[in-house]
């Protein structure tokens, strides 16, 4: 019984010149001793906002066994957004921004992955209230004890 097998052929050149997450045939060229990069830093930011406010979030790692700048991150902000991969274009950090919908208590948590795929564990993550309004102040309280 003859076996099919799935072929393709695929031009190198243009593969490399894809984003890392792209390639194909990435685990084939992955050095042996290759290790997923460092634990994130926990996220920094603010641990107080608003709903709709343009928030930034940073973190930095490191990845002993490749370029500086081959380093991808995932962040989870711990609402109903789906995590996604970015690519920062800086050496070992990650920065980016979010805005929640909805008042409540929230965790930022951050991982990193190399251009071979490898992933590292998930950041301790950073606590942050998002209330309807920031810190307005009514006579002796302030209003967010109300939110």
């Amino acid at each position: 019984k003859a076996i099919a097998a799935d072929v393709r052929q695929l031009n190198l050149n243009e593969e490399f010149n894809q984003p890392a997450h792209s390639y194909d045939l990435a685990s084939l060229f992955e050095p042996e001793d290759n290790q997923a990069p460092e634990k994130p830093m926990m996220p920094t930011g603010p641990t107080n906002a608003r709903i709709r406010e343009t928030i930034v979030f940073k973190t930095n790692t490191t990845d002993l066994d490749n370029e500086p700048s081959a380093v991808y991150y995932q962040w989870d902000f711990g609402d109903t957004s789906e995590p996604f991969w970015t690519y920062n274009y800086h050496t070992y950090r990650g920065t980016i921004s979010h805005q929640y919908k909805k008042p409540g208590n929230y965790q930022v948590r951050v991982k990193a992955k190399d251009i071979y795929g490898k992933e590292s564990l998930w950041s301790d993550p950073l606590e942050i209230k998002i209330s309807l309004i920031k810190n307005m102040i009514i006579p002796g309280k302030l209003l967010e004890d109300y939110l």
